[in-house]
């Protein structure tokens, strides 16, 4: 289970209620649809501080696994925007990764103004295969993901807004 948390504001800028919402680690990866990738590829999720939310091919790095040491990861933490690179894999198959980041921002967050680093996803197609033949489904991959969090941020955003923090004013 992951737990997503979001505080609340009041007018002088103190903390008045935290928000908390679970969503379930596999629910992550029954949601999105990946598009074809090759056998043995690989898509990982990781929060900002290295610990697995989602992985497949299941393996022994489970949720809540922490892989901060694993280069791929680390680079992932550190990057300012999305990568390439070769590298091994958790499960020890020599691939070529493609990170992308997921943000929260003042659209996402009420009273937060900055860009946040929230979770970091990692598609790794075996190294094998032609670069270009590669980047296509990746790309398609890194948006659906995004896409997916993205509106799942705003979900829960409209939904306590709406149900939780309109009767409480009221």
């Amino acid at each position: 289970v992951i737990m997503f948390s979001m505080t609340l504001r009041n007018e002088a800028g103190d903390i008045s209620q935290i928000l908390f919402v679970s969503l379930e680690a596999d629910y992550i990866l029954r949601s999105v649809h990946l598009p074809d990738l090759p056998s043995q590829s690989s898509v990982t999720v990781i929060d900002q501080s290295g610990h697995v939310l989602a992985n497949l091919p299941r393996n022994d790095i489970t949720p809540g696994s922490l892989v901060s040491s694993w280069p791929i990861a680390k680079r992932a933490m550190t990057a300012a925007e999305g990568f390439v690179m070769e590298g091994e894999g958790l499960d020890g198959i020599r691939r070529i990764f493609s990170a992308g980041d997921i943000y929260a921002d003042s659209a996402s967050v009420p009273g937060d103004l900055r860009n946040v680093k929230t979770m970091s996803f990692i598609v790794g197609v075996p190294a094998r295969r032609d670069i270009a033949e590669v980047l296509s489904p990746v790309k398609i991959a890194r948006t659906s993901l995004g896409l997916f969090f993205l509106a799942f941020l705003l979900g829960t955003y409209l939904f306590m807004s709406r149900m939780v923090l309109e009767p409480i004013r009221s």
